[in-house]
């Protein structure tokens, strides 16, 4: 599931993997996500970082270990992924 995420040529595969992987919600997933933050394709970027959000909800991260991964991606070419991390950062009193 993991090396999908980050390796499959597929872009859909590679969303999915993503979405399926929250459901897993561990470290391991955190890892990967925060990876897959940077992918070529913008739905896969938004669909990570929304899964980064589930992890922070469910307690699995903390802010301080995303503030950097939101921070950079708060400039993302994808004005919903752009969007979202700066609210992430904004409620959760990061700078950013």
């Amino acid at each position: 599931l993991y090396d999908d995420i980050l390796n499959n040529p597929d872009s859909q595969a590679r969303y999915e993997a993503i979405a399926r992987s929250v459901e897993m919600a561990n470290t391991r997933t955190l890892e990967v996500l925060t990876q897959a933050v940077n992918d070529a394709e913008a739905n896969n970027r938004l669909a990570a970082l929304e899964g980064l959000e589930q992890l922070l909800q469910q307690g699995i991260a903390t802010t301080e270990q995303l503030t950097s991964t939101l921070q950079q991606t708060t400039t993302d070419p994808d004005e919903r992924v752009a969007t979202l991390a700066t609210r992430l950062l904004q409620e959760h009193n990061e700078p950013i």
